[in-house]
């Protein structure tokens, strides 16, 4: 309860940076830079916050090897940025390095960026609860910098092929009856319709219907 409170009083403590000190907003996608939404959105203390919520099981600390250089939030931003501007992997990386002032935001010191075998590694190993304690706080933040609204919402949903045929989880979607079948999974998300961000999402079989979704996603 304790962290609970942390999210929404000292982590999230309100900024001077606002929405109005950002640049115009020119079309559809992201208008602003990385760097810039890093700042504006304080990622890296909902990153700090997401990952002492859920922290990584370390090996002994008497282990030899070399020690790990890059934070577990510095992989948050990274994957962060790399969704948000639908980059590939080698993509946000040489972003990076190209942007000292986005790595400096990231928490990459002295301008030093991780690898892409290492970062694709490090994303991997953290799992799926870090995430989404991430993105939990991360749309606390678009709503109180008033980058997304939150009011007119959009409810989407899109498949996904599962990676192997024993998922569990998956399941088949027939769209025509004898076309189309795909074993795998949808992603039911909700989007702010003025910023285009999303708000929620849900994961499901693929034969799962869309209106089912809509009744815990709008809630």
């Amino acid at each position: 309860m304790t962290n609970c409170t942390a999210l929404s009083t000292s982590l999230l403590s309100p900024v001077t940076t606002s929405l109005e000190n950002l640049p115009a907003r020119l079309g559809k996608r992201l208008w602003v830079t990385p760097a810039e939404f890093l700042q504006t959105t304080c990622a890296m203390q909902v990153a700090h916050w997401a990952v002492n919520l859920f922290p990584p099981s370390l090996p002994d600390s008497h282990r030899r090897g070399r020690k790990r250089r890059y934070s577990d939030e510095s992989i948050l931003l990274v994957a962060y940025i790399q969704s948000a501007w639908q980059m590939s992997y080698e993509m946000v990386v040489d972003y990076f390095r190209n942007h000292p002032e986005a790595a400096k935001q990231a928490g990459f010191e002295d301008g030093q960026v991780i690898s892409v075998g290492q970062y694709w590694e490090r994303r991997r190993a953290r799992g799926l609860w870090v995430c989404w304690l991430f993105f939990v706080g991360m749309v606390w933040q678009w709503y109180r910098r008033n980058i997304m609204h939150g009011v007119d919402v959009v409810l989407d949903s899109t498949t996904l092929q599962a990676w192997y045929h024993r998922d569990p989880d998956a399941g088949w979607r027939f769209p025509q009856r004898w076309n189309g079948s795909l074993w795998g999974d949808k992603v039911h998300p909700v989007f702010c319709r003025w910023s285009e961000l999303p708000i929620m999402f849900l994961v499901t079989p693929a034969n799962f219907y869309d209106s089912l979704a809509a009744i815990p996603l709008l809630a």
